[in-house]
């Protein structure tokens, strides 16, 4: 019988530290997710009922089953429960699973137990949590996450990969895609990030991909009873080295998203065509083009790398997998989703989504796990189909997207800041939704301009009840005779992902003010993750075909999703 080492083992969540001293722990798994979403898959998508009858069955069997103190599955479950309902609740971040997984965290980050706990000697766990936080609220966990950058700065080997603690010459690819996509999200979330780290970890990605596009374990390989495992391409695998390039090259601003590489080289240089130049790597100041390359890179390796991965998924992506099935179709969520953003295009793998789903329902047990028979705990492997599901790296791609900027750091929370000509000029405004819609009954335009510039201040309150008053009312503003109105109405609802909004902001496809129209259609866009949605230029009016093609499509997207919706009464000149 072959002897099969997997990427992780999460039995090693639940195994002490000082088991079977001189041996090797196996791998932390604590998997995350935090756009792109032009797939066009024809049957599903997370608003789906029958996707999210898989969500919310896996989500009650994760609760059902979630007992362990140890942080590595708190956060694990946190992450899934923190999806789940980015796509099924107005109120993502109200889940216990999410309060105990940043508990978990919190524990955790203080140097002694990052230098010597076995929950972070490998790299998972740091990368982890620091991504979740990022994703949870990057401004209130500030403290913690610098921490875990710290770490995991301090933790990058010689080779410019990442790896176990006693392997330190050994870089890990499944452990790197998660060091990735934290240095990507922190540097998303405005944290300081090393860029000269971020490309050594490139090449180091594209240094050891295989001639045919996949890779494999580690490397260097470890031989012995794990060289079956070391020297053996798999899809889970694969999706980590090219998620991690994918990641890589969006942070160091290699490629252009649609598919272009980044600036071209400028002819007094004496460079080869395909090399990039930045003089300073880890001072983003220094860089020529603030909105060019941060390194100097080969791109014309980037792109080989690209597209040898690329085709080895044409070739051989399948949903069901020989092992480690959850845990590779969360890899490929966001492997693809990082495709559709940078290359515009998931060509000869459009129905992944699709296949996944129709496979992930084939195996959901009577009691709601989605799990399949190779060893880990069902509800770890519960919480990565939930991923998946969601499509967890395109919700994060889409608040990438979405436009919304960490802002006013340093400044009390309740003083609004914006740029008036070359001065900066500061205003008190009371942060409730409630007061904002008192400003009905006798408005101040000047109010509405500070509320209009402060709508991640605002709060709602009371129990759910009376929120979802405030958002029934807020959804009515769309009809509002003041613009400034309806434009706070549709910024402030396009914040919360549900499907109730999508009918305002169809109807809002409608309105006379080409803002409050360009806004509509990004909170659309946001809603649906459909990024393949043309954009209405900011500022320019849409022609009347233009409108009716959105209107068109937005409402076959809503019907679809969602057949028993009711859409609001256009204004008959619009109809």
């Amino acid at each position: 019988m072959r002897h099969r080492r997997p990427e992780f083992d999460v039995s090693d969540l639940y195994r002490p530290f000082w088991l079977g001293l001189g041996v090797k722990l196996l791998v932390l798994l604590m998997i995350f997710g935090g756009a792109a979403q032009a797939f066009a898959q024809d049957k599903y998508d997370p608003e789906h009922p029958d996707v999210q009858k898989l969500i919310r069955e896996g989500l009650e069997f994760v609760v059902t089953n979630s007992r362990t103190a140890l942080p590595g599955p708190r956060i694990m479950y946190g992450m899934a429960a923190y999806k789940s309902q980015v796509v099924t609740s107005p109120n993502p971040k109200e889940h216990p699973l999410i309060d105990s997984a940043v508990e978990a965290i919190k524990l955790y980050c203080t140097e002694s137990k990052l230098a010597g706990s076995a929950e972070f000697n490998k790299m998972y766990a740091s990368a982890l949590a620091c991504i979740f936080l990022l994703e949870i609220d990057a401004d209130a966990y500030r403290n913690e996450i610098e921490i875990l950058l710290d770490h995991i700065s301090e933790r990058q080997q010689d080779s410019g990969g990442w790896g176990y603690r006693d392997e330190p010459t050994t870089g890990d690819v499944s452990q790197m895609q998660y060091i990735a996509l934290a240095l990507w999200l922190a540097d998303e979330k405005g944290f300081k990030v090393s860029y000269r780290a971020a490309k050594e970890g490139l090449a180091w990605m594209l240094e050891f991909q295989e001639s045919n596009g996949g890779w494999n374990y580690k490397y260097p390989p470890v031989y012995g009873a794990m060289a079956g495992y070391n020297n053996t391409v798999r899809p889970s695998l694969v999706a980590a080295g090219l998620g991690t390039v994918y990641l890589y090259a969006d942070l160091l601003r290699l490629k252009a998203r649609g598919g272009n590489l980044g600036p071209k080289v400028t002819e007094d240089m004496d460079l080869p065509p395909d090399v990039v130049d930045v003089t300073n790597e880890d001072d983003p100041g220094a860089v020529k083009d603030k909105n060019g390359p941060r390194v100097s890179f080969d791109r014309g390796a980037l792109l080989r790398g690209m597209n040898n991965g690329n085709r080895w998924f044409q070739s051989n992506f399948e949903p069901e997998t020989e092992d480690h099935n959850m845990y590779f179709l969360y890899g490929f969520e966001r492997y693809a989703a990082l495709r559709e953003y940078l290359d515009g295009n998931v060509n000869g793998v459009e129905d992944w989504y699709d296949e996944g789903v129709d496979f992930l329902k084939t195996i959901q047990g009577s009691n709601g796990a989605l799990a399949v028979g190779n060893g880990e705990p069902a509800e770890i492997q519960t919480c990565l189909a939930i991923l998946f599901l969601t499509r967890s790296m395109s919700i994060t791609i889409a608040d990438k997207a979405s436009g919304v900027l960490p802002g006013g750091k340093g400044f009390p929370t309740d003083v609004i800041l914006k740029e008036r000509g070359d001065k900066i000029i500061g205003g008190m405004v009371e942060r409730s939704v409630t007061d904002m819609l008192q400003l009905l009954e006798n408005p101040d335009q000047d109010q509405w301009e500070l509320y209009l510039n402060s709508l991640d201040e605002l709060e709602m309150e009371g129990d759910s009840v009376s929120r979802n008053e405030q958002l029934a009312t807020l959804r009515g503003l769309v009809t509002h005779e003041d613009y400034q109105a309806r434009l706070i109405a549709i910024k402030f609802l396009s914040k919360k992902r549900t499907l109730d909004n999508a009918p305002a902001f169809i109807y809002a496809l409608t309105d006379p003010d080409e803002r409050v129209v360009f806004e509509a259609n990004e909170a659309l866009r946001f809603l649906s993750r459909k990024i393949e949605v043309p954009r209405i230029a900011k500022g320019r009016a849409p022609s009347r075909n233009e409108l009716k093609e959105l209107k068109r499509v937005w409402k076959e997207w809503f019907l679809k999703v969602k057949p028993d919706g009711i859409l609001l009464q256009e204004p008959e000149e619009d109809k």
